[in-house]
């Protein structure tokens, strides 16, 4: 299990305040904080996918793969259809 503490991230809205107090809690679709990332919920499990492959590869394979999924992939505003 990883310890958020210390750390900003994000979750469902549902959930989100339930955060304890040593996170910081953020109102994005995806957060990455040194090695965690985080998300809202299934809506944004694309732009979380891109978002590992970012960290696990480099923006520029994220950015390779949005593009042959029509995505328009800026890292915090993910765009579909454009």
């Amino acid at each position: 299990m990883i310890c958020l503490c210390m750390m900003k991230a994000t979750a469902h809205p549902l959930f989100v305040d339930k955060f304890p107090p040593e996170v910081a809690a953020v109102d994005a679709s995806v957060v990455v904080d040194a090695s965690a990332v985080t998300s809202r919920g299934p809506a944004t499990s694309t732009e979380f996918a891109l978002a590992l492959v970012e960290q696990l590869y480099s923006k520029n394979k994220a950015e390779q793969i949005a593009k042959e999924m029509v995505i328009n992939y800026i890292y915090g505003s993910t765009n579909f259809g454009t």
